[in-house]
């Protein structure tokens, strides 16, 4: 790897309490001070300066094993899946990276170890009682894409874009000091997230929130409504769920009682207004979204039901056009959006979609966010998606859908999409499917739909 200078180091742990908690497993707190003498036996059996191939499923796990690799000057890669030939191109492409798990995967590639062997190891717990100081233009993170637009792609991430991304969110969600909790007899708040921590949302409201933001996660990883309750019910207030429209869609759908979540942070992809209204409703509590893209992180959040979107702080864009110019003082570089906006003012814009997402066919204009919400708002509809087919001259727009309606037939989902959009904009084909591919933050990646859409066309 790449040396770096030992200028404008950041803390591992900003605002650090050795009896503040950091993260909660299996009931227990355990303390920052704990975190660092852990930190101290991982650190030992991990390389020095060298990539990382972070695949702990457990948020602990996860957390050492992140911790260890930038503390001991190298980086974590957070690759798009786990598939075995994804795997395999990155131990070529990276040159044989160690591969960090928690968990039996097969065809794991070498050379790899499993964190919890680490935890046997005979050391005194005696490590560092102060955080490692970290340069801030180390690089820490190699993050992919999810592929929902194309191929999963590499983005480069410094200590200093994540150590400042978090604080900015920090301030933003969970706006009270240290001293200010303290005067109001308030605990630190504690987050419970339903998305991966190799996902860059997931790594900046978990992994990151708890190393900068002072806040404390759930080790749990919880997927399903009940489970979701569950973990929400063991962890102390105030709350925060961490999670995605498909999860918020599928608890609400469920008629899951959760306890009192004093906020609701989604991302991924953009959550419907009335999704957003049944939940505030429903479980009394504020529902906030958070925009941005693996090429930058987090750079905007919104109450949902408000339609204006609000800058994190010192976050601006340079130009008055699309496409977009993103810059700030914890980014390493300016950054192009893909998407449309609408500025407002210097702190405050407008969403407009992105800009592949508009649809031009006959004169006329539509979104596929827009569509896609027209599908799951009909009864009866439990999944779906709208998406475009491939044409052999790529000028033609079709579209395409598969959905999962049980009680529907495609003749059904067709006659109602006819009353709720413009006829220039139905799919051409429905297709009724048990469930769809989604990843494990609700996304679906265009090479899953394309080859759907091949086996579908395949007589028999």
């Amino acid at each position: 790897m790449k040396k770096v200078t030992k200028l404008a180091c950041i803390s591992l742990i900003d605002n650090y309490d050795e009896k503040s908690a950091i993260i909660v497993c299996d009931g227990k707190k355990i303390s920052q001070q704990q975190f660092l003498k852990q930190l101290a036996i991982v650190r030992s059996q991990l390389p020095v300066c060298s990539y990382t191939v972070n695949l702990c499923q457990d948020r602990y796990h996860f957390l050492l094993t992140f911790a260890a690799t930038i503390a001991n000057g190298g980086c974590n890669i957070l690759p798009p899946n786990q598939q075995p030939l994804s795997l395999q191109d990155i131990a070529e492409q990276y040159k044989s990276p160690l591969f960090v798990c928690d968990s039996e995967i097969p065809n794991l590639p070498a050379p790899s170890i499993n964190i919890v062997d680490t935890f046997k190891a005979e050391l005194p717990l005696n490590g560092d009682t102060m955080p490692p100081m970290i340069p801030g233009d180390q690089l820490a993170v190699i993050a992919y894409t999810s592929g929902s637009t194309g191929e999963p792609s590499a983005n480069l991430k410094h200590w200093k874009t994540l150590s400042g991304t978090a604080k900015r969110l920090g301030d933003r969600l969970t706006p009270l000091s240290k001293k200010q909790r303290q005067a109001q007899g308030c605990n630190q708040f504690h987050i419970v997230a339903t998305v991966p921590s190799q996902h860059m949302y997931g790594l900046e409201m978990t992994t990151l929130m708890a190393l900068q933001a002072s806040c404390v996660i759930q080790s749990a990883h919880p997927f399903y409504p009940y489970d979701v309750a569950q973990i929400l019910e063991q962890t102390p207030t105030p709350r925060i769920l961490v999670t995605t429209p498909f999860h918020l869609r599928t608890i609400i759908e469920s008629d899951t009682q959760l306890p009192k979540v004093d906020k609701i942070i989604s991302a991924t992809a953009p959550l419907s207004l009335d999704i957003a209204e049944q939940v505030e409703k429903q479980y009394k509590t504020r529902v906030e979204e958070i925009y941005g893209c693996t090429e930058a992180g987090s750079i905007a959040t919104r109450r949902t039901t408000e339609e204006n979107w609000h800058w994190l702080d010192e976050v601006h864009i340079e130009n008055t056009s699309f496409p977009y110019i993103i810059n700030a003082p914890h980014l390493t570089k300016k950054v192009p959006l893909q998407d449309q906006l609408e500025p407002l003012s210097a702190t405050h814009f407008k969403l407009q979609g992105r800009s592949g997402d508009t649809l031009n066919v006959a004169g006329k204009r539509a979104s596929l966010q827009d569509l896609n919400q027209k599908l799951l708002a009909i009864n009866g509809v439990i999944d779906g998606v709208i998406f475009k087919r491939e044409s052999k001259n790529n000028k033609r727009q079709r579209l395409a859908a598969f959905v999962v309606a049980p009680s529907l037939s495609a003749q059904d989902i067709h006659q109602v999409l006819l009353k709720r959009i413009d006829p220039a904009f139905l799919p051409r084909s429905i297709t009724l499917v048990a469930s769809l591919p989604r990843n494990s933050t609700g996304k679906l990646s265009v090479n899953d739909l394309k080859q759907m859409h091949e086996n579908a066309r395949q007589p028999g």
